[in-house]
């Protein structure tokens, strides 16, 4: 019998996958003790070109004026499953630390998204969505801005 492992509140720790209309999993899976998502495909820090935010914005503008971004409704879909999770998973973190693991949506947010894109579309929206899920998450009172003094 398989058991789904809880923080301290009796909040479960592994995501589950979000089902599409074939069962085919659109979600990674987030297990805190592993350490790490399952199906993580992106490359490390270390082997990405090192790319400036500027650079990274004009990139994602580049890709929508180009292609319209056919796929929005669904990656947005996707985003808010994979914020959604992410909040509920690092609720017993952020209880304690008032910060949350904000890699780790990065993370999920690109394994997710590498399952229906390709590289360049992944990259523009691996940054848009991650903006957007940022914003999200000030607005509703759920990320804060570190503060150093």
């Amino acid at each position: 019998m398989k058991t789904t492992p809880t923080n301290s509140g009796g909040e479960p720790t592994d995501l589950h996958h979000i089902e599409t209309a074939d069962s085919e999993s659109m979600v990674p899976n987030i297990n805190h003790a592993a350490g790490t998502p399952e199906g993580r495909t992106h490359m490390s820090d270390q082997a990405r070109r090192i790319r400036t935010v500027d650079a990274l914005l004009e990139a994602a503008y580049a890709w929508i004026r180009k292609t319209g971004w056919p796929t929005y409704e669904d990656d947005q879909a996707i985003a808010g499953e994979v914020y959604e999770k992410w909040i509920k998973a690092t609720n017993a973190e952020y209880a304690v630390t008032q910060s949350r693991d904000f890699d780790l949506l990065g993370d999920l947010l690109r394994s997710a998204l590498s399952r229906t894109h390709g590289e360049e579309a992944l990259d523009s929206l691996h940054i848009l969505l991650t903006l957007d899920l940022a914003l999200r998450g000030r607005q509703e009172g759920k990320l804060k801005r570190k503060r150093t003094h």
